[in-house]
């Protein structure tokens, strides 16, 4: 049970990472961008 769910857990904790660097960078590259949290 813990080996199948391990992959499963790896892919949340990927996502955690990847989802909030991804809109990072997308707010990063957008034309006129405001880095400043509001």
């Amino acid at each position: 049970m813990r080996d199948t769910l391990r992959p499963l857990g790896v892919t949340v904790l990927g996502a955690a990472f990847a989802v909030p660097l991804y809109v990072v960078l997308a707010n990063a590259f957008k034309p006129g961008a405001d880095i400043a949290p509001h």
